[in-house]
């Protein structure tokens, strides 16, 4: 168990958390520090709790939508191609088997890149990458892991398996909540955000030398970034 100085008048928190303190001679005292009206209490361990660094500005609905319609054509390429082949070479009608090959292997892509797609370089998929928005882990700050790719994907796919209004509430939570955060996002710890303000950031860290980064303080209390005001600041 740690020990460490107290002040007797601190206030009745410091004296809850007080066990049977030490007698100690005023040698020991005058090499600790300690002045008269203090002594030595059993310090209790507590689990540090993470301050978020960064608050991230709401990524812009339209260019989400953009991102979203781009990544979803991509989503059903093989159906795209095939009926372009089809076309264009006149196959005819397919079997059964191809038919269900086929199938098989649509929904096998659309699975495949729904659920790793923000997983690329960067955390951009390919739509969020052609509209300058990234991924970031809101615990790390660095870009989404393919684990969290993968929970955002499923909780999306899941979600619209939901006869009727299961498409429509992933969209609704995004437009509804302040730092347009989904569901998806909320469970797997990420945020949708501009790469622009990401680069920003690095830029803000390197000119400050990474100052920002350190532990709060009781003067200045919580060490919180809030980007929205400081990048806009910028411009």
């Amino acid at each position: 168990m740690k020990v460490g100085p107290v002040n007797r008048n601190a206030g009745p928190v410091d004296n809850r958390l007080a066990r049977s303190p030490p007698a100690l001679p005023d040698r020991c005292r005058g090499r600790l520090g300690l002045e008269p009206s203090m002594t030595l209490i059993e310090s209790v361990d507590v689990e540090p709790v993470r301050v978020r660094q960064f608050i991230y500005p709401k990524a812009p609905l339209s260019q989400r939508f953009g991102a979203y319609i781009v990544d979803g054509i991509i989503t059903v390429g093989p159906v795209i191609v095939a009926a372009i082949f089809n076309h264009l070479f006149h196959l005819g009608t397919q079997s059964p088997a191809t038919r269900t090959i086929n199938y098989v292997a649509t929904l096998a892509w659309a699975f495949y890149y729904t659920c790793t797609r923000d997983a690329r370089p960067n955390g951009q998929s390919i739509g969020k990458k052609i509209f300058g928005l990234m991924v970031v882990n809101t615990e790390t700050d660095k870009p989404c892991t393919l684990g969290q790719a993968i929970g955002r994907g499923l909780t999306l796919a899941v979600l619209n398996g939901i006869p009727a209004i299961g498409w429509l509430i992933e969209p609704i939570a995004a437009v509804g909540s302040a730092d347009g955060r989904r569901i998806g996002d909320r469970l797997a710890g990420t945020q949708v955000i501009r790469a622009s303000v990401y680069a920003a950031l690095a830029v803000l860290l390197l000119s400050a030398g990474a100052c920002l980064l350190l532990p709060p303080t009781p003067a200045h209390g919580d060490n919180t970034l809030r980007l929205g005001a400081n990048i806009s600041s910028r411009r």
